[in-house]
């Protein structure tokens, strides 16, 4: 519906630099005289807010400042340039290079859908910078919903492209901002972007917007805000699995499930979402903690390792420093729980700095003396007066000559002398099992007993045999090993 020029030539009484947003000449009609009406009445209420509120509404929107005529017609308005720091590179794989607004709908577009933007959205996925964001969007409007002499004033439009980021620091530009109006005001004009119509307003409940649908279009900012993927665009539900985990707390989807519920009475106000989320931020946002610091020793040797131990919260790096450039940095905490060895080059204090991406924390770990050992000679220290041991000659020992001359031990090898081959004699079992049915001269107690008795003969024989057979091979063996011994 408009072109927005750069201009570049400076205007008295108004910032630079500036932007001209022209209204097209092919918006004719009712549509282009309440366009104008709208814009000059969104200038006009720049006399509502106080000097401080309209600096700080300065910073945070990109507000009309003033209606620009041409032949004696309004045909646009002046408002303050968007500031580079809200604007992100776009590589894209297939496209041409160049700078984009980067727009609040590029916080949860999914991954696939940044790349093949060719933008770089890291700095952005910070749970912190995502929550500082979403409290900054809800701090420009309650800035807006502030009551001002018994006006009212409403956004209307909010949507996921009508507020661009950026992200160091974490700041919010709230963009379209003629289309503001005085709730009074029954002929205003305030627009709706698909999937962010109220249900009030779908229902013909009601026709004109108010600061209670500008609460449930911001608590689907929020939401959208705080989650990742396809589909971020519609999405509704505070409690969804692609909302980002951790963001937000029991108390936080409970407030905003009140935001976007039809229930208009139990909305909560932009004022009540903007303190949940800056406490959100203060709870999330603990800066490293350094509790105490201190050295193993405070005397050692030159070249010695001493220990440097510490107690922290939520640190993620230390940093040990000291005199003359010494530093050990970017030390892992978790991986040196129990302290750190260090061999500073010269005495000095001993300094542990804790940090995260939140703060840092710094003690004196304490002072730490060096010294050298003296050179020590035992001979000249002493002057030859230790006492020298000296030792005796032992005797040589010469064995007795009739052990020198007896013969080896005998070795007897089975190769020799092969060991007399044992005979066992076979044993026939009992297997005459032929009768199925009771014989009676087997005895009372039938086939079992028998088999039992007959076994038992067999064992007993066989010992028998094997008793015999090693008493003869051991009987021979001694006869040999008598025959060869002198």
């Amino acid at each position: 519906m408009a072109t927005v020029w750069r201009v570049d030539t400076p205007v008295p009484r108004l910032p630079d630099p500036l932007a001209f947003k022209e209204l097209r000449p092919e918006i004719v009609g009712n549509a282009r005289r309440d366009m104008l009406a709208a814009m000059r009445g969104s200038v006009e209420l720049r006399d509502a807010f106080s000097p401080a509120e309209l600096a700080e509404l300065d910073t945070l929107t990109a507000w009309p400042l003033a209606m620009v005529e041409e032949r004696g017609a309004d045909v646009g308005l002046l408002m303050r340039l968007i500031d580079d720091g809200f604007f992100i590179d776009a590589n894209p794989p297939d496209g041409v290079p160049g700078r984009r607004v980067f727009e609040f709908q590029l916080l949860g577009a999914s991954d696939k859908q940044v790349q093949a933007l060719g933008i770089d959205r890291s700095e952005a996925d910070d749970d912190l910078v995502r929550l500082a964001l979403m409290a900054r969007l809800a701090y420009v409007v309650e800035i807006v919903h502030r009551p001002r002499g018994g006006r009212r004033l409403v956004y209307g439009d909010l949507n996921l492209r009508n507020a661009a980021v950026a992200v160091n620091p974490p700041r919010i530009l709230l963009m379209d901002c003629d289309g503001v109006a005085d709730e009074s005001d029954p002929s205003r004009l305030q627009p709706n972007t698909p999937f962010f119509v109220p249900p009030e307003l779908i229902t013909k409940q009601q026709k004109l917007q108010d600061q209670s649908t500008d609460v449930y279009k911001l608590g689907l900012c929020v939401i959208r805000g705080l989650a990742v993927g396809r589909g971020v665009s519609q999405l509704s539900d505070p409690a969804s699995p692609m909302m980002i985990a951790g963001l937000l707390d029991r108390d936080g989807v409970e407030l905003f499930k009140r935001a976007v519920h039809r229930d208009r009475a139990n909305r909560p106000t932009a004022e009540d979402i903007k303190d949940y989320l800056v406490g959100r931020v203060l709870a999330l946002a603990q800066p490293a903690q350094l509790l105490s610091a201190s050295l193993s020793r405070a005397v050692t040797i030159r070249g010695s390792e001493t220990l440097v131990m510490w107690r922290h919260l939520h640190a993620t790096k230390v940093r040990v420093h000291g005199v003359n450039g010494f530093e050990v940095t970017d030390i892992d905490p978790d991986a040196h729980p129990n302290g750190y060895a260090i061999r500073p080059p010269t005495a000095g204090p001993i300094h542990v700095e804790v940090s995260n991406k939140h703060g840092t924390d710094e003690l004196v770990a304490g002072h730490l003396d060096y010294y050298d050992p003296p050179a020590f000679d035992i001979t000249e220290q002493l002057g030859g007066l230790l006492p020298r041991l000296a030792a005796p000659d032992l005797p040589r020992l010469e064995p007795p000559r009739a052990v020198a001359e007896l013969p080896p031990y005998p070795m007897v090898g089975t190769e020799t002398y092969p060991v007399p081959r044992v005979e066992f004699p076979s044993v026939e079992p009992y297997l005459n099992l032929a009768p199925l049915v009771p014989d009676t001269s087997l005895g009372a107690a039938g086939p079992r007993a028998a088999i039992s008795r007959t076994h038992k003969e067999a064992d007993e024989g066989l010992a028998a045999v094997l008793d015999d057979g090693v008493e003869q091979l051991l009987t021979a063996v001694r006869k040999k090993i008598e025959r060869l011994t002198p």
